[in-house]
């Protein structure tokens, strides 16, 4: 088990691009060399008892994505921080204690994919419905005691959710349960079937409103 990134590392900074720690539960206590590797697109940091997202990521200007599942942490108030991460398309965050997302998230223009699975989320900030570009969304395992409002969905597919407002689609409320499974579905154009999942199974959800097309 590691308590720092190794030194080690900075030899080949120029040329590594994905680096993977699997800590086993025991604490990385010091993250600051990974300031120098500023040419990393993918870093997995699980099970290394992370409490807050690491300061050192801002440095980390080329990331796609990254993956902090199986940590501890708790709040998410630095993702301001990683506006500077223009390219971050898959933020992975499953297997923490997250009490909230806050509306910062927002700033995450890129996004493609944001696994908030099996955290504490009581609430969605309305700002997370302004990612353009999110295309699958995994809420599983959380409090969440209702879908957001159709004023909230329609008023943001409308204005600043382009594809959930297609002239074939015609959305009115998130809709629509797939099975048993939990799977929420959203028209998109990337989907053979016109949906692409979110997935909010093994929350506190009793009621949806139907989908109208």
């Amino acid at each position: 088990m590691l308590q720092r990134v190794p030194s080690e590392l900075c030899e080949v900074a120029g040329s590594l691009v994905k680096l993977e720690i699997h800590n086993e539960g025991a604490r990385l206590l010091v993250l600051t060399g990974l300031k120098r590797i500023v040419d990393l697109t993918e870093l997995q940091l699980q099970d290394c008892q992370l409490d807050r997202l690491p300061s050192a990521l801002l440095a980390l200007t080329h990331l796609r994505t990254l993956d902090l599942q199986h940590n501890n942490l708790r709040t998410l108030e630095e993702l301001l921080g990683l506006v500077h991460l223009q390219r971050l398309s898959c933020l992975k965050l499953a297997y923490n204690r997250v009490l909230a997302l806050p509306p910062t998230v927002g700033v995450l223009r890129a996004l493609e994919l944001l696994d908030l699975s099996n955290n504490q989320l009581k609430s969605l900030p309305p700002a997370l419905f302004t990612l353009h570009r999110l295309r699958r969304l995994l809420l599983a395992g959380n409090l969440l005691p209702e879908l957001p409002s159709e004023r909230t969905v329609t008023h943001l597919s409308s204005n600043r959710w382009p594809h959930l407002n297609k002239p074939t689609n015609k959305i009115e409320v998130f809709a629509a349960v797939c099975g048993t499974s939990g799977c929420l579905y959203k028209p998109t154009e990337a989907s053979p079937c016109g949906f692409d999942p979110v997935d909010f199974s093994a929350n506190l959800v009793q009621v949806l409103a139907p989908y109208r097309a």
